[in-house]
């Protein structure tokens, strides 16, 4: 299975990067998670419950590829996608992508 990730920036954007092949993804249809960076994560309070759950800044079916519902498909060419919106009830995430290979 081929993995390509990137971080997402302040303004929604991101460029991936293949493993030790570079920048860029290569040609294909992909299935997409969203993983948010671990330090911008809400923990519950020690003691609580929920101690181990922390909580995501979009809904949970986000975070795997396989309930996630979003896919691209990037061609050889350099590829500028439209924005991936993910849905939950309060204001919705953009994000934007350009690979290239």
């Amino acid at each position: 299975m081929i993995e390509s990730s990137g971080p997402i920036g302040s303004d929604g954007t991101f460029s991936l990067s293949t493993g030790v092949s570079g920048e860029g993804a290569p040609a294909g249809d992909f299935r997409v998670k969203i993983e948010p960076d671990d330090s911008n994560l809400a923990v519950a309070k020690p003691g609580t419950k929920s101690m181990a759950k922390r909580k995501l800044p979009f809904p949970p079916q986000y975070a795997d590829e396989e309930t996630s519902g979003l896919k691209i498909t990037i061609k050889p060419e350099p590829n500028d996608l439209p924005p991936i919106r993910l849905q939950k009830t309060a204001p919705r995430s953009v994000a934007s992508v350009r690979v290239s290979d």
